[in-house]
Order: structure tokens, then C-alpha cells, then sequence
């Protein structure tokens, strides 16, 4: 993504590749002037990213209500939230359906006067090109207003929930708390969302991310979740272990689908970050992908 005119990365013709041929593509990348068509409203509790709001966005066919939240171009969060997103779709773990990128310059957010609309553009503004993370929004309930208590559980015993918990231990996703935590859309489906904080946050622009959870008291809060159900017997043995061979079947279904959007992360990932970026962060998702680190990490869990 070079100044305002970023390439796709991905085509956005039809996809006529069977299923057998098709590979992982990640979420397209269009400018923010042609594809932002409305501003819809604030969103109640934002987070730490305070430009989180709800657009008008028009995806490839269509035009639909998005979740949008704003990141400076070097920021690390959007490429988190586009790996995520592709990866989520093949694995079936439940996301959004419709996501996109949009490239906005300083100067076409000058005349905004949406509240986070000004914030990216007072904060990053100055720094060049702004990325924008669209993801479609779903009707949604928060996990709180349908189990009160102990939601982790309840997501853990079915088989969607299980997929997460496996994903977010493979992704280092630490930031599976309750108000980020899976949300159910009407007809009952996982919707998983917010992932800009991958590799437990590390920065894996700079650096290459260490694997916190090989201590065994860094985890995913799902893995947590378990571990502590699991100890204090709050789970059964014999559940236990059927939910351990799920995971560890679930798990061995990561490294097929990252390597089949290596090519196009790693060319987004060096195209904006360097190649030693592309590497820290691919080598780590591989890393943790393995059997031999699936079979450690499940071992905790014992």
C-alpha cells in the first residue's frame, strides 16, 4: 500500500475456482472515498480504539451497516484483523461474512465532522495514509444478556466454541474477555469478533513474538477458562479428555489454511511492514500451528 492508491489484494471479479483449487484470499483493499458511503452513529462502549462506529459501507455486490474502526497505516492491528478474518472464514469459526480494507489520505477526512472520524484524523492524520477495518455487522446479543454466568462454558461445550477456543490459542488472541467475548447472531451462530491483538499483542513488526503460553501462566482466555474448569474439577475426566482430542483434531486444520494464504499475507505483510515483519509474524503462526506445539500446548491442559 503505497500513499493513496493502494493496490488489492485481491481481485474482485467473481471467484469461479472450485473449491479444490481456491485459495485464501484476504479482504480486499479500496479507497475510503468510494466505498464509505454514510456515516451510521457512535457505538456505545468503544474499547481502547475510540474510532470504532458503525458506517454505510459498500462491499464487493453490496452495500451494508459495518463495524468500522480506524488504524494508522503502520499500525500492526488491521493486518491482525484481515488475517484473522480470512483464516476465521475457512476454519468455520464464526465471523462476520462481509469484511474490507479502505486506504484513506489525510486530506479525505478534512472537512469530517463524525466524532470518530476526527479522532483518526487528529491522531494519525498527520502521519500519512489511514486504514480502515470494515467488518459486516450481524444482529447480535451480548454473551451476558443470554448466560449470565460462566459463558466461557457454555461456548466450550459446543462444537463452534471449540473451534474458537483452538483458534484464539493458536492466534495468541489475549483479548477474548467478556466484552470482546463470541456473540451469538439470531440463528444461533458463533460470531467471533475483534482480533487486532494477535500474537498476545506483541509487536511483531519489530520484533519476533516469543510464545508467552510455553511459561503456562500466559494463556488465551478460553484456554484459561478450561485449564481452571479442568483442575478444580469442575469438568469431568472423561469430558476432559473428549474435549482435548477435539481441540487437538480442531488444531491440526490450522496449518493447511495458513499456508494457503501465506503468499498474499506475506506480500501485504512486506509491502507495508518489511520483510523481516512478514517473517516474525508467519514464523510464529507456523510455529504454533505444528503438532508438536499442539500436543505441548494441549498438554498443559492435562
Amino acid at each position: 500500500m503505497n500513499g493513496t492508491t493502494p493496490s488489492p489484494t485481491a481481485a474482485s471479479e467473481p471467484d469461479t475456482a472450485s473449491p479444490t483449487e481456491k485459495l485464501l484470499k484476504l479482504p480486499i483493499i479500496e479507497r475510503y472515498t468510494s466505498h464509505y458511503a454514510r456515516y451510521n452513529g457512535s457505538i456505545g462502549r468503544k474499547g481502547e480504539n475510540q474510532t470504532t462506529h458503525t458506517a454505510e459501507i459498500r462491499f464487493p455486490g453490496h452495500t451494508q451497516l459495518a463495524v468500522v474502526k480506524a488504524f494508522p497505516l503502520k499500525n500492526k492491528g488491521w493486518v491482525n484483523e484481515a488475517l484473522a478474518w480470512t483464516l476465521g472464514m475457512e476454519l468455520d469459526i464464526g465471523v462476520p461474512p462481509a469484511a474490507i480494507l479502505l486506504a484513506a489520505s489525510p486530506s479525505d477526512l478534512a472537512n469530517a465532522t463524525e466524532p470518530e472520524l476526527v479522532f483518526a484524523r487528529n491522531q494519525w492524520g498527520a502521519d500519512g495514509p489511514i486504514v480502515f477495518w470494515c467488518a459486516s455487522r450481524l444482529d447480535l446479543k451480548p454473551p451476558n444478556q443470554v448466560w449470565r454466568i460462566n459463558w466461557e462454558h457454555a461456548v466450550t461445550s459446543k462444537p463452534a466454541g471449540q473451534r474458537l477456543a483452538a483458534f484464539d490459542a493458536w492466534m495468541g488472541n489475549c483479548d477474548r474477555i467478556s466484552d470482546n467475548a463470541p456473540y451469538w447472531s439470531a440463528r444461533g451462530r458463533i460470531a467471533a469478533i475483534d482480533h487486532e491483538k494477535l500474537a498476545f499483542n506483541q509487536d511483531w513488526v519489530h520484533s519476533a513474538p516469543a510464545h508467552l503460553d510455553r511459561s503456562g501462566f500466559i494463556a488465551t482466555h478460553l484456554t484459561q477458562k478450561i485449564r481452571e474448569a479442568i483442575s478444580k474439577k469442575k469438568m469431568r475426566v472423561a469430558e476432559a479428555k473428549v474435549l482435548i482430542a477435539a481441540l487437538a483434531k480442531i488444531s491440526a486444520e490450522h496449518s493447511a489454511a495458513l499456508a494457503a494464504v501465506r503468499g498474499s499475507s506475506e506480500e501485504l505483510v512486506s509491502k507495508n511492514f518489511g520483510t523481516p515483519a512478514a517473517n516474525n509474524l508467519h514464523t510464529f503462526l507456523f510455529e504454533r500451528a505444528s503438532q508438536e506445539f499442539i500436543d505441548e500446548r494441549l498438554e498443559q491442559l492435562r
